[in-house]
């Protein structure tokens, strides 16, 4: 880039013309004018004039003038800003990001150039996004970047500042690859030429950057400048060789040498820069004088050759900076921060050049192939080289008192004395004089014994250690003699301190390891002898004195080091390298420079073994995790390994020589490895430790080919017989499991003879000689064992019959082994051993020997060894006691009260018959005889019969696989080749584990069924036994217990199931449920509930399916829709059908159809061929002449009902246009008039009270609303005749959708199938009864569900009309008071109930008779016929029942179309009269009779609402109302059923919401017998509600001078009057009389006798119906309370002292609390419980916080008494907050609502507020209106 004219910054200062065209006298001109005068001098010295750039590269004769520059000398504005934040910023994130910029914009990488450019092609500017650089501008942006990060950047303390600085120099080599090489490169100096070598390389212009990279490389401590750093090294590296250097033969040497290395391996070029920044940065002392080699004050040549050496007049420069320093510290001092940096900064470069010239000594080592000798290179030495570091500075970092700086140190004279032998060892051999030494060596040989001495830091003693070993294998490898240059004496004493100080907490794991090899290198030295041995030895071996040799002297050290060290893993390491010296010390051979030590010595090394031992034993801790575990395992291996290489050679003869056979007696004798076995007590953790040692011994033994030490025999016997005799001193007689885990290792290391000798005396002690056998410890000892360790659950056990074995392998006689091993068995079946024990025996003794050479013969006899009559005798009897264990526990009908005669022997009964059937052994071989497992086959197969009773098969399903014979059983037959089950015995325990199910059935038989399968006729035969077994248990006898026939339906559908998923079977019939006669006969079975079985079968069966889909396809897989209609048929329940609801009847249809998916999972299709073959077998029921089927016509007609409802879910009532029109002529209106006013979309009844003409001849009228009684005007046509409007369109609804059809087709069959063979042609004789009533419920069925579609002759609305019509026609023909036409006219009667929609069989319809017939003749005439006082006179005294009920029915279906008001009080005197014959008779029809009259009754008042007026009072309601509530009271629980409760309650309802009180009259009249009913659950809400609507009449039930008092009341009267005066007696006797004027004697009787209930678990369902009575009861008294009160306040008073009395408040109170929801929210109703719009069943804790809300409400005074007095106090926070929320808000807005009814007050208006609970009234005084505030709540 250029500038045309004007300032161009530094470009202009850095001129050589600088000075002569500006005339500047300033220290700038200066230099500027000096660079340029060295650039001319220059040019006149090289061969040829070229420009001031030249890279020096291939082919270049002169030096590159490229050198660092001070300042940027280009002049690019941009990098002039960038190079200042570069080198002036303080900020290392603002170097960091320009350094990122600088590379990005000067040096990009050729990706980034791409995308650039890609970039600016996309945005149209191809160019606009590059900014190219001249070649100059960069050249000076390298110079000036070189400067700058040898003097600041390469130095900083921010490693992304240095890692961002190597990027941008290995960046910049491709972009001026000629500048750059001729910064970093050497070149050829044809000034300094050698005559055999040509020109030499001198050092490049940027070498210090090349070294401070090095360095950098290796030793920096950021990762991420460590990697820029190698980068930028390789690419040098890379150069060199690029650049003319060829690869010398030495090179390839070096590469092989470094494979392993990341580095490509150094030119000399990079190596000399190396070697001169090391040695130049080596020499700063401080952390100030590297500062002044970082940046000396000096001229522009001094700076740019300072710190790599090739300073031009550098002494003067040195001077010269001198000065400067001294008066920069003159005038200014550095801060503490200042410091801290230069120190870190010091730091940090001193350990990375230390780190890269030890790595740069291993790239290029002196020798690269070590069998070379020294002698043989000549070449190349780092001792002659000027540029390596003085041996001083290396000195004095190994001296430094910084730790980090020695440990380096001491790395790099390990790494020197490898690779640069020159530097520590002098090329004459022996010469130890100081002329022999230059420079650059080492003292080591002097240095070593101080330094060692000195150092104390313990991160630092792992690299002096490896540098010590180092140093003395230099020696060895070229034979010679460290100790010549090194005091053996004054090392050992250094060594011996620092050791036995643990090396001062250093871990041993990391110095350990070097300790055996200097020991082995140190020689035993002649201290008589030896000059260099101080006066005191000398004396001391003058005397006779013994002195340890240095060898063992530095052992000694070492051993008493463990004492100091920290922590069990340096102990641990410590003690592993004691025994590792002293086994190499006792094993090595004597040699010249190794002789013989002294006896002591020899025992010494010997001790320190057995102290190592000891301390093994008992100092190291049992146990440990990490790294203490593993040290301590290492110990243990340690041991174990150098005590059989002792072992071994105190064995062979041939050693003599050495160590451990001059002290071998002694070794392995009393006083050595015994006395150290036997030392302190044999607690568990020496033993477990021994028994590790011992472990590790055999894995050693057996790598080694079985050899087994023969010294530790001795020691071993004897520790085992102490702890056998140790074992008879416990309580328990027995050795723990540890002890025995050792006998068993002792046993084999030994053999059995070392310990039981045949018959003879075993040596323990001086005075005691033990005589002891293998059968005498196998019988007592071991037999003992075992038992205590099966007691105690132990893992001992395994071990116990381990040692058991080995002693019975070694008897030689076989039949001596077998009666021992029979003795042991037979001992442990007597003391009730658990059956886990001899499952593991049984299992130890047949287990293969590893490595044993007898295994194969004692393997062969061992089956006859533990085959013996004891086990088959215990295997028999265990089979027997256990299986009969086994059916009891899973028999559902066992007597739970049976207590086993025997214990139960504990322990894993399976594995101890598998260990039995030899199932875990590899060759299967059984241990018991083949008579035992047939044995065992019967005993499983003992319930295999199909002749069983369902009772006896009713047995547990085995989900959790406990039946463990048949288990084991199944197992053995699943093996392959096995031979002791036969197939036909296979088939039978699949089979009993078919019947079983449950783990054993899936996880085992299963699997042995598809096994065995494979043989087609196998599971055939299976399958056929499986589902014969179905069928016959489908034809057994139900059980009569419901719960025992519910878990035999159960039971039967799991084992159907089970055969299901195995086979293709996929209909009922393979299940025994398929046959439509076995339906058939279950509907009619009588003495067993065969119906019911069947059902519950199938349906655990369809349960067990996952979908619907499935079930659907079973049940359809069986002859399709015919089973599936007999199904339903039977299920279907027929007894009592009137009582009984058609839901109830037809629940179990509805379970089926819901299982099955419902109506839309079944589907439409097969849900009509279901109704089509429903109505068939209706028909061929009804057909059947040789017997009538009864019971199963009401089923299918019940069925079919069901079906139809299911196919059509909607019912439809299709009426026909009626006679009458809807709309009425105003000329034919009259007063009086009943007609319908039509107000909106209601239809209100109305009363014409006058016609108006003033419009003649448009007339209005004016008429009078019923219910509101209210008066308006209207015209004729808002005035209607019928209750609600005709729709002509409803008659076609279904005609033209395809379910119209559908309806049409099923009304068709019923008619032609049904109804006009039977019911169009009635049949008068008893047997054809059900016939008739079924096929009127056909019609039923027709009218409520099919609907009458088609129209006109022929059709089915046409003929159902001419059959009810031919049958009304006859009952009003026949009707008369004689006993036949009574007796025909029943039949008729009831037929025309049954099909206008009563529905006894089918689902009730009400609206049946609309538009079909007008029954008003048919009423006519039964009035007529009840009005005939003699005919009923005569069934009063004999009354025919049934016709009686028949009209009650065809009341109930007809009153509905009765619309006028004289014929309706006709019927209320039809109802009371059958009323006074029905409920009068005590019969088994009497509920029968409550029933049909409730329902006539509910029916009449349902249908009065629109012809008759409620304000009027009749009495024949009243009447018949009494009478049902009493026929209510008298009924039993027996006879009670859903549908009268239902019948009674919809009654009450009615009645309760009519103007006149039709209920109170029943319940004044059976007030104590309705009490008594609150506490019958299924008459408690009816009597309730009439006790209710007693509580709010205003008249007592008695008059008080009539009133009588119970004698309970008078006994406990007499009770309260004793102790009181006369006047209380008499206020007490007044307030008794009132009471009992207002409250039933009964409700009385249980306030004066309640006590609190009985808490116990059996009277619960008992005690809540008590309580809920006593709770109704008490709401009952307040309600009449609160009545009494208003009619009389003196009637409260007397109430509540009767109240107070009883002190039944207080336990109605906790009874209540205790049941009660006293949380409920403020916006639910309290009274919704009582409600008469819900009849649901009574909840006790509704009732209950009822109760409590209403006794604070109306006695809350006793209540605050009780509250004070009596209240829990666990109670008395709750009620509060009860009353507070709940009680307060609710009684206020209750007594404000009965203000705002009340109209008592005249002129006076009374409002109050529920929030402000205020009460205001107004009322006017002297015509001024006037607000008092009355009070506030």
């Amino acid at each position: 880039m250029s500038n045309p004219g004007g300032f161009r910054g530094f470009a202009d200062f850095a001129s050589p013309s600088f000075a002569a065209t500006s005339g500047s006298t300033t220290s700038a001109a200066t230099l500027a004018a000096a660079r340029a005068a060295k650039q001319k001098q220059q040019e006149k010295n090289d061969e040829r004039g070229n420009s001031s750039i030249n890279p020096g590269g291939r082919g270049s004769k002169t030096r590159s003038n490229i050198r660092p520059s001070p300042i940027y000398t280009g002049s690019d504005a941009r990098l002039i800003v960038l190079f200042r934040k570069i080198g002036q910023k303080r900020d290392p994130a603002t170097k960091s990001r320009a350094l990122e910029d600088l590379v990005s914009a000067v040096f990009p990488s050729k990706d980034e150039i791409y995308q650039t450019k890609e970039k600016g092609e996309t945005d149209g500017n191809a160019t606009a996004n590059i900014v190219e650089f001249s070649r100059p501008e960069k050249i000076a942006s390298l110079c000036h970047l070189v400067f700058l990060h040898e003097t600041k950047l390469g130095y900083d303390n921010n490693a992304s500042v240095r890692s961002g600085s190597y990027k941008a120099l290995a960046a910049a080599k491709y972009h001026v690859p000629k500048a750059w090489n001729g910064l970093f490169l050497v070149e050829k100096d044809s000034d300094n030429c050698d005559a055999t070598e040509g020109p030499q390389p001198r050092l490049a212009t940027a070498s210090t950057t090349v070294g401070m990279a090095w360095g950098a490389s290796k030793g920096d401590p950021a990762g991420e400048v460590a990697r820029s750093a190698l980068a930028f090294v390789n690419e040098v590296i890379a150069a060199e060789r690029e650049n003319g250097r060829e690869e010398s033969p030495s090179d390839s040497k070096m590469k092989e040498t470094i494979s392993g290395n990341e580095t490509i391996p150094p030119g000399e070029g990079v190596h000399k820069a190396v070697l001169q920044y090391s040695k130049s940065i080596l020499r700063c002392k401080r952390a100030s004088s590297l500062q002044e080699v970082i940046n000396p004050v000096a001229t522009p040549t001094i700076l740019s050759g300072a710190v790599s050496g090739n300073s031009i007049g550098g002494e003067k420069a040195h001077g010269k900076s001198k000065k400067n320093k001294q008066s920069s510290e003159s005038s200014t001092s550095t801060s503490e921060a200042e410091r801290e940096e230069m120190e870190e900064r010091y730091e940090r470069v001193v350990l990375s050049v230390l780190c890269g010239l030890g790595w740069m000594v291993s790239c290029r080592p002196e020798v690269s192939d070590t069998t070379e000798t020294y002698a043989s290179i000549q070449s190349f030495r780092y001792s002659e080289n000027h540029f390596f570091p003085e041996a001083s500075s290396i000195v004095r970092l190994m001296q430094s008192s910084r730790g980090s700086f020695r440990r380096e140190a001491f790395a790099l004279v390990g790494k020197l004395c490898q690779f640069a032998r020159s530097v520590v060892l002098s090329d004459h051999a022996g010469d130890t004089s100081p002329e022999s030494q230059n420079d650059n060596m080492l003292p080591l040989g002097t240095l070593i014994p101080s330094v060692l001495s000195a150092e104390r830091d313990p991160t630092i003693f792992a690299s002096l250690m490896e540098m010590i070993l180092t140093y003395i294998a230099v020696f060895q490898g070229n034979g010679n003699d460290p100790w010549k240059y090194l005091d053996p004496s004054l090392f050992t004493k250094s060594l011996s301190k620092t050791v036995r100080r643990a090396c001062y907490g250093a871990p041993a794991i990391g110095w350990g390891p070097t300790i055996l090899p200097i020991v082995a290198s140190l020689p035993i030295l002649d201290v008589a002898t030896e000059p260099n041995h101080d006066a005191t030895e000398r004396e001391e071996r003058m005397k006779g004195t013994e002195v340890r040799p240095l060898p063992l002297l530095a052992v000694e050290s070492l051993w008493d080091g463990h004492k100091s060290a920290v922590g069990v893993t340096d102990t641990a390491a410590i003690v592993s390298a004691v025994i590792e010296c002293v086994t190499f010390l006792m094993l090595r051979r004597p040699k010249e420079n190794h002789p013989q030590f002294s006896l002591d010595c020899w025992r010494k090394c010997g001790q320190l073994l057995l102290e190592s031992l000891v301390y093994f034993f008992m100092e190291a801790p049992d146990s440990g995790y990490g790294p203490a575990a593993a040290s301590l395992d290492g110990l243990c291996t340690t041991l174990s390994r150098d005590i059989l290489k002792l072992d071994t050679a105190s064995c062979d003869e041939g050693i003599g020589d050495r160590g451990v056979s001059n002290i071998a007696n002694w070794l392995w004798g009393e006083e050595g490895l015994q006395s150290a076995l036997f030392r302190g007590k044999n607690d568990s953790q020496k033993v477990r430790k021994l028994g590790c040692l011992l472990k590790s011994i055999l894995i050693q033994c057996n790598e080694a080919d079985g050899m087994k030490p023969k010294s530790l025999i001795p020691s071993f016997v004897n520790f085992f017989h102490v702890i056998i005799l140790s074992s008879g001193d416990r309580s328990n007689k027995s050795c723990t499991g540890d002890e025995v885990k050792l006998l068993l290792n002792i046993m084999e290391i030994c053999t059995v003879d070392d310990f039981f000798p045949v018959r003879g005396k075993v040596k323990f002690s001086e005075d005691e000689m033990v005589t002891i056998s293998i059968e005498h410890f196998c019988v007592n000892d071991l037999l003992r064992w075992i038992l205590v360790h099966s007691s105690i659950a132990t893992t001992a056990i395994e071990t116990d019959f381990e040692i058991l074995k080995k002693c019975i392998q070694s008897m030689p006689s076989f039949n001596r082994q077998k009666q021992v091993w029979e003795t042991i068995l037979r001992e442990l079946i007597k003391s009730f051993c658990d059956f886990t024990t001899l499952a593991v025996g049984l299992s130890t003794m047949t287990r293969r020997i590893h490595n044993d050479k007898n295994n194969e013969s004692f393997k062969s006899s061992h089956a006859d060894l533990v085959r013996c009559a004891v086990l088959d005798s215990f295997a028999s009897e265990t089979c027997d006691q256990m299986m009969n264990s086994y059916r009891q526990s899973h028999h559902l009908l066992r007597d739970y009260d049976i207590i086993e005669s025997s214990p139960k022997r504990k322990g894993n009964l399976l594995l101890f018959i598998t260990t039995c059937l030899g199932i875990h052994d590899s060759s299967h071989k059984s241990l018991v005889s083949t008579s035992v497992i047939k044995h065992w086959i019967n005993s499983c197969l003992v319930l295999n019969t199909d002749e069983s009773h369902l009772e006896e098969k009713l047995i547990l399903e085995d989900e959790a696989g406990s039946n463990y014979f048949l288990k084991a059983l199944l197992i053995l037959a699943s093996l392959p080749g096995c031979e002791l089950i036969s197939t036909e015995e296979v088939l039978n325990l699949i089979f009993e584990s078919w019947f079983e199910g449950g783990m054993i059935w899936n996880e085992y038989a299963v699997n042995l069924l598809t096994t065995f399968g494979e043989k087609a006729s196998f599971k055939d035969q299976f399958i056929l036994k499986a589902s014969s077994s179905l069928r016959n248990d489908i034809h057994c006898e139900p059980p009569l217990d419901h719960a025992v026939l519910e878990l035999t339906c159960q039971a039967w559908s799991k084992r159907a199931m089970r055969l299901l998923r195995i086979t293709k079977l996929d209909n009922l019939d393979n299940l025994g449920l398929g046959s439509a006669e076995l339906w058939d006969s279950a509907s009619l079975s009588t003495e067993r509930d065969f119906s019911e079985y069947f059902f519950l079968c199938l349906m655990y069966l369809l349960h067990s399916f996952n979908s619907a889909e499935q079930r659907k396809e079973l049940i359809s897989n069986a002859n399709e829709s015919r089973i599936f209609v007999h199904i339903l048929t039977s299920i279907a329940k027929s007894e009592n059908p009137i009582l009984e609801s058609f839901n109830h009847r037809t629940e179990r249809n509805h379970q089926l159809l819901d299982i099955l998916g419902g109506r839309a999972g079944t589907g439409e299709t097969l849900l009509e061929q279901t109704c089509i073959d429903g109505i068939v077998l209706l028909s061929t029921f009804m057909n059947d002449q040789a017997r009538k089927k009864t019971k199963s016509m009401i089923k299918a007609i019940t069925s079919l009902s069901f079906l139809v409802s299911a196919l059509f879910q909607t019912p439809t009532y299709y009426e026909i246009q009626p006679t009458e029109k809807d709309e009425i002529d105003p000329s034919d209106v009259k007063e009086g008039d009943s007609l319908w006013y039509e107000l909106g979309s209601q239809r209100i009844k109305a009363t014409v009270m006058k016609i108006h003409t003033d419009d003649f001849p448009n007339l209005y009228f004016t008429i009078r609303e019923e219910k509101s009684n209210s008066e308006r005007q209207t015209i004729a046509s808002r005035l209607k005749r019928h209750p609600k409007s005709f729709n002509p369109q409803s008659t076609a609804s279904f005609v033209d959708g395809g379910e119209g059809s559908r309806r049409e087709h099923i009304g068709r069959l019923i008619t032609d199938n049904i109804l006009k063979p039977h019911l169009f042609r009635l049949q008068f004789d008893e047997e054809s009864t059900t016939i008739n009533e079924v096929s009127a419920e056909a019609v039923n069925i027709i009218l409520s569900q099919c609907g009458l579609i088609s129209v006109g002759i022929g059709s089915v609305r046409y003929e159902i009309f001419q059959g009810i019509t031919s049958m009304l026609v006859l009952l009003c023909d026949s009707l008369a008071p004689t006993d036949s036409s009574i007796e025909k006219c029943t039949m008729v009667i009831r037929c025309l109930s049954l099909a206008l929609g009563f529905g006894v069989y089918t689902t009730p319809s009400s609206m049946n008779i609309t538009g079909i017939i007008d029954p008003t003749d048919s009423i006519v005439k039964l009035v007529d016929l009840y009005r005939n006082s003699t005919w009923f006179e005569a069934q009063k005294r004999h009354p025919f029942e049934r016709f009686h009920q028949s009209v009650s029915m065809w009341l109930s279906v007809a009153v509905i179309a009765i619309k006028d008001g004289e014929i309706f009080r006709c019927i209320s005197g039809i109802i009371r009269s059958i009323s006074d014959i029905l409920l009068s008779i005590n019969s088994k029809e009497s509920g029968v009779n409550a029933y049909v009259v409730m329902k006539a009754m509910n029916s009449f008042q349902i249908a009065s609402n629109d012809c008759t007026d409620d304000s009027v009072d009749n009495h024949d309601e009243k009447q018949v109302l009494g009478e049902l509530t009493q026929c209510f009271i008298r009924l039993s629980q027996q006879e009670m059923s859903w549908k009268i409760v239902e019948e009674f309650s919809s009654l009450i309802v009615i009645n309760s919401k009519k103007p006149i009180k039709m209920l109170e009259p029943a319940a004044r009249s059976h007030a104590n017998d309705l009490t008594e009913c609150l506490y019958s659950p299924s008459k408690r809400w009816c009597s309730f509600h009439l006790l209710y609507s007693l509580a709010m009449s205003s008249k007592p039930l008695q008059e008080e001078e009539s009133v009588i008092i119970s004698d309970v009341i008078n006994q406990q009267q007499a009770e309260w009057k004793q102790g009181m005066d006369g006047e209380d007696a008499s206020e007490l006797e007044d307030d008794i009389i009132i009471s009992a004027s207002w409250l039933p004697e009964k409700a009385m009787c249980i306030l004066s006798q309640m006590k609190p209930k009985s808490s116990s678990i059996q009277n619960k369902l008992g005690e809540e119906n008590e309580i809920m009575g006593d709770l109704l009861t008490w709401l009952t008294c307040l309600s009449i309370l609160d009545t009494a009160g208003s009619v009389d306040m003196r009637n409260r008073t007397s109430i509540s002292s009767f109240i107070q009395k009883t002190k039944s408040l207080g336990f109605l109170l906790e009874t209540a609390m205790e049941h009660a929801d006293l949380d409920i929210d403020r916006k639910e109703s309290i009274f919704s419980c009582i409600d008469l719009d819900d009849k649901h069943d009574l909840s006790i804790q509704e009732v209950a916080t009822l109760a409590v809300f209403r006794t604070v409400e109306s006695l809350p005074t006793l209540v605050k008494t009780w509250f004070n007095d009596y209240c829990p106090r666990y109670m008395q926070n709750k009620l509060s907050t009860f009353v507070e929320n709940i009680v307060a808000p609710e009684t206020l807005h209750r007594e404000l609502t009965r203000i705002k009814k009340a109209t008592s007050f005249g002129e006076m208006t009374v409002n109050g507020s529920c929030v402000s609970r205020e009460i205001t009234a107004t009322y006017h005084q002297d015509e001024v209106r006037k607000y008092s505030r009355v009070f506030h709540v």
